[in-house]
C-alpha cells in the first residue's frame, strides 16, 4: 500500500479536526442544552407529582375536615349558649335565675342582693381583644358560713366556665360594717347567734356575652 502524501495526510488531519470541533460544538450547544432541559423537566414533573399527591391527600381528608369543622361549630354554639343572651343585658332576671337555681338545696348560702343592671364593657374581659365577645359584671351579695361559701365559689366557676368571680370582700355578720349595710328583714336575724357567725360576702360576677350583629 502506498503511503499517503504529506498533502493528503494534512487534509485528513484537518478533516478529522473539523469533525471533532463540530462534535464538540454539537455536544456543548445541543446535547448539553437538551440534557439540562430534560433535568429541569424531571424536576418540574417531580414538583407537579408532589403537588398532585398532596392535593389527593387533601381531597381524601375533605370529609374528615368538614366533620371536624362541623364539630367545632357545634362546640362554639354550645359555649355561646352558656353566655349571657344579649336580650337579657337589661335587668337582672337571667343572673338571678342562674344563682337561685345553682344554689337551691346544694349550698347553705343566701342571696341577699343583686345589682339591677350589669356594667358592660370589654374592659371586664380577662383576655384582651377577645373578639367578638364582650363582658357584663353584676354586683352580688351573699351570706353564709365560710366553708359553705368556699364550696359555692369552687363549684360555681367549674359549672360556668364563662363566668368569673372577682373583687371578693367579706366580713362577719356581727360587725358594725355588716349592720350598716344590712337590710331591714335581717334585723331579727342579726340577733340570732347562728346568723351572727355567718359571713356577709360582696363580689362581682363577670359573664361573657356575644354582642348583637356578630356572627
Amino acid at each position: 500500500m502506498n503511503k499517503l502524501s504529506r498533502e493528503k495526510r494534512n487534509q485528513l488531519i484537518a478533516v478529522a479536526s473539523g469533525v471533532l470541533v463540530v462534535c464538540a460544538a454539537l455536544w456543548y450547544f445541543v446535547v448539553r442544552s437538551q440534557h439540562e432541559t430534560i433535568e429541569q423537566t424531571r424536576t418540574s414533573i417531580d414538583d407537579v407529582g408532589s403537588k398532585i399527591e398532596k392535593a389527593q391527600r387533601l381531597v381524601k381528608r375533605r370529609t374528615m375536615i368538614e366533620a371536624e369543622l362541623a364539630e367545632l361549630g357545634h362546640q362554639i354554639a354550645e359555649s355561646e349558649a352558656q353566655m349571657l343572651p344579649v336580650e337579657h343585658l337589661n335587668g337582672k332576671k337571667w343572673m338571678f335565675d342562674k344563682l337561685v337555681n345553682f344554689i337551691k338545696d346544694r349550698y347553705d348560702v343566701t342571696l341577699m342582693d343583686l345589682s339591677n343592671n350589669p356594667l358592660i364593657g370589654k374592659q371586664f374581659l380577662l383576655l384582651p381583644k377577645f373578639e367578638p365577645y364582650s363582658a357584663a359584671t353584676y354586683k352580688v351579695e351573699i351570706r353564709g358560713f365560710f366553708h359553705e361559701f368556699g364550696r359555692f365559689v369552687a363549684d360555681f366557676e367549674n359549672s360556668f366556665p364563662y363566668m368569673r368571680i372577682l373583687d371578693l370582700e367579706m366580713w362577719p355578720m356581727a360587725t358594725p360594717a355588716a349592720a350598716k349595710v344590712a337590710t331591714a328583714d335581717l334585723s331579727d336575724e342579726l340577733l340570732n347567734s347562728e346568723a351572727r357567725e355567718q359571713l356577709r360576702i360582696s363580689m362581682r360576677i363577670v359573664v361573657l356575652f356575644k354582642p348583637a350583629g356578630n356572627s
